[in-house]
């Protein structure tokens, strides 16, 4: 039975040209943008939670702007740019500035505005007999997410680069599958197999 269903398989075959990677590009952003619709909706449903952990709460906000930051940010694969908030709300281009500045300046680095860690002596108090130094203390403050101002402004961000980074998608689909078409049949049931590797530790320190 199962030898039968292998022979009526579909065959998935690898495709690497230009169009192809380019489309796999804009995947991931799409991957990247749905993530930080999901955590942000999260952190929205936890609002009014008094019960919710701040541990998850600050977890989700920096995970949301560092997978928005990397929607931009280019590399080896290509890296969406800011112009494509153009057609939308003419205070879109300053909210994204503002949401990478907070991902560069708060998150990527510790030393900011909204990281402090003041340090003092502890004294006796001043009506004692005997005026001392009885210790050290340190007094800390981070900031572990947004209002729901902010919330919002990233979730429609995350929403209308997505619907530009979808109809890229689209028509890139479409050309592949014409590009696909038109390759000779043998050689695409030539090419390898679809199928993706799961790296290992080796491979953290590979370049790019």
């Amino acid at each position: 039975m199962s030898e039968a269903l292998n022979e009526h398989e579909l065959y998935v075959a690898e495709l690497d040209s230009p169009k192809a990677r380019e489309l796999a590009d804009l995947t991931g952003i799409l991957l990247d943008l749905d993530f930080v619709h999901q955590a942000v909706g999260r952190l929205g449903d936890m609002e009014h939670d008094d019960a919710a952990d701040p541990i998850v709460a600050r977890a989700l906000w920096m995970a949301a702007l560092v997978t928005y930051a990397r929607c931009f940010a280019g590399g080896r694969r290509a890296a969406l740019s800011w112009s494509v908030f153009a057609d939308v709300h003419p205070d879109a281009p300053a909210a994204h500035r503002f949401i990478m500045s907070m991902r560069d300046k708060h998150v990527a680095h510790a030393v900011n505005p909204f990281d402090q860690v003041h340090i003092g002596a502890t004294l006796s108090p001043v009506d004692a007999d005997k005026l001392e130094v009885l210790g050290t203390t340190s007094l800390s403050q981070t900031l572990i997410g947004w209002e729901h101002d902010g919330l919002q402004t990233l979730w429609n961000l995350a929403r209308e680069a997505r619907a530009v980074v979808s109809a890229r998608a689209k028509a890139a689909q479409a050309e592949l599958f014409e590009e696909a078409k038109a390759m000779p049949i043998e050689d695409l049931y030539g090419r390898a197999r679809l199928q993706s590797v799961t790296p290992g530790p080796a491979d953290v320190q590979k370049p790019r």
